[in-house]
């Protein structure tokens, strides 16, 4: 049986909290949880002092790039989480 839960992490308008908690359950959940950030308003790239505090801890963000949010997401996931 498939313990996988899909997660669909979203955050309004910053541009780094559900990276962040997408990259923290790919690092040290990846057997339990598949995690998508989402965005409701649309931004081109990353906080840039999200992807440097998140190097300093050893989690390379420098190729995230924020996404919208879609219907597709939310249909697919089996557990939302608003993260503002």
């Amino acid at each position: 049986m498939n313990n996988i839960k899909n997660v669909l992490l979203v955050c309004v308008e910053t541009v780094g909290k559900s990276q962040m908690a997408e990259a923290f359950s790919k690092k040290y959940a990846p057997d339990k949880s598949y995690a998508v950030s989402a965005r409701t308003i649309t931004s081109t790239q990353l906080n840039h002092m999200v992807s440097q505090v998140m190097n300093e801890i050893g989690i390379d963000m420098n190729d995230h790039k924020p996404k919208p949010l879609s219907n597709n997401m939310i249909k697919s996931s089996s557990k939302r989480i608003n993260i503002d």
